[in-house]
């Protein structure tokens, strides 16, 4: 549902950039490949009096050759070049339009322990944050650039993976599953301590929306290399939820008549805004290769939610708390892709991405072992979340 959501906030906001950039540039004069300001070339057949002298075309305006590269007196090119977020070289270009597929690894969390097997808080590890393993999951991502001016551009980028999601059971016939929980008073948790089956179910969903504003340096870094530097803002949200479930036959050791259920659930919102700043350095491999490294970094307000409700169905105890804290936090990527320019309005890459994130709530360090009412509700927002991707994609510009 939220991914919905978070679907449709991206298109219309994209939609609004699309439209304050269009205005903008409505206002700009236009400029012929002739280089005179509002001059367009004739279209079709032109009649000719008889005894007209015909003048040979206008001469391209030529432009400083210090303004654009450092490759000395006399070897400006006839006219500029659009250099894009990406560096390409296009002329004429207004819009730049990419769509990528991503094939997206995360880690899961710092250490924490769930189950026992044998004996209550001293036995074997039986489920613990190792026994959590995501599988890559496919994400998109859609990238809209819009040129203002000669040479600077302004960039939408949305992109996110939805439902990360893991489940793991741990059985034991002779009911020797023992929980981390532990009342407040002490004794064992009903539904989790002498338990023959725990499960812990693990989701997440994350989702990130940026507004960006690149500006291509004039000079080239070291002849060879073009860079762009940018800023920009950013909003990345992360979910997830975790269900920690337990079921007895045995309480205290002594045998009920119906099986007793036990859960906690836990789940963390986080709602980053913030502001970025990047770079783009392009290489050059050969007339139609190059390669591209971009980073960026922000830094922002993290608003984010923890919400814990506990049940079981023998006492029978059930318990809600949400708390909201407001934290610094830092999200950053980096992203280097091969780039195979096809035609001079068609490019496809493949690379590799890496995002962090640093000051968030995960659901799994929310683990607090008492199971109580009247336990103090806690938000743990230190968590440092890692991702990888391998990423294949294709833009167009025209």
């Amino acid at each position: 549902m939220r991914g919905t959501r978070f679907c449709i906030v991206a298109l219309c906001s994209l939609a609004g950039w699309a439209l304050l950039v269009g205005t903008a540039s409505a206002q700009m004069p236009v400029v012929s490949p002739y280089g005179v300001p509002g001059a367009m070339p004739p279209v079709g057949p032109q009649v000719v009096p008889a005894g007209t002298v015909l003048a040979g075309p206008t001469p391209l305006t030529p432009i400083p050759a210090d303004q654009y590269s450092d490759q000395g007196e006399g070897t400006a090119p006839e006219y500029a070049p659009l250099e894009g977020f990406d560096g390409q070289t296009v002329y004429g270009g207004l819009w730049r339009v990419r769509s990528d597929y991503l094939y997206i690894h995360r880690e899961v969390s710092d250490y924490v322990a769930f189950s026992r097997r044998l004996f209550d808080n001293v036995g074997p590890v039986a489920i613990d944050r190792d026994s959590i393993e995501f599988e890559p999951e496919n994400g998109l991502r859609i990238g809209v650039e819009r040129r203002i001016g000669d040479r600077d551009s302004i960039e939408g980028v949305f992109y996110g993976v939805e439902d990360w999601d893991f489940l793991h059971a741990r059985e034991d016939p002779a009911n020797l599953l023992f929980s981390e929980l532990q009342l407040e008073l002490g004794g064992p948790v009903p539904g989790f301590d002498q338990a023959f089956i725990h499960e812990l179910e693990y989701t997440s969903d994350f989702y990130n929306f940026e507004l960006n504003y690149w500006h291509p340096l004039k000079r080239k870094i070291l002849r060879t290399f073009d860079v762009s530097i940018m800023m920009g803002l950013r909003y990345t949200a992360l979910d997830e939820e975790l269900s920690y479930r337990g079921r007895a036959r045995v309480y205290n050791n002594v045998p009920t008549l119906n099986v007793i259920h036990a859960e906690m659930y836990t789940r963390t919102e986080n709602d980053i805004y913030g502001f970025q700043l990047g770079w783009l350095v392009t290489a050059p491999l050969s007339s139609t290769w190059m390669m591209r490294w971009d980073g960026k970094v922000a830094a922002g307000v993290n608003f984010a939610k923890q919400h814990t409700r506990l049940w079981e169905d023998f006492t029978p105890t059930i318990h809600n708390e949400v708390i909201r804290n407001d934290v610094a936090a830092v999200v950053g990527d980096s992203l280097v892709t091969i780039n195979w320019q096809i035609t001079c309005n068609f490019t496809v890459y493949v690379g590799y991405q890496v995002v962090f994130m640093e000051g968030v709530a995960l659901a799994p360090e929310q683990f607090n072992p008492i199971f109580s009412p009247y336990r103090t509700p806690r938000l743990d927002h230190n968590g440092f979340l890692f991702m990888q991707a391998a990423v294949g994609g294709a833009e167009i510009v025209w």
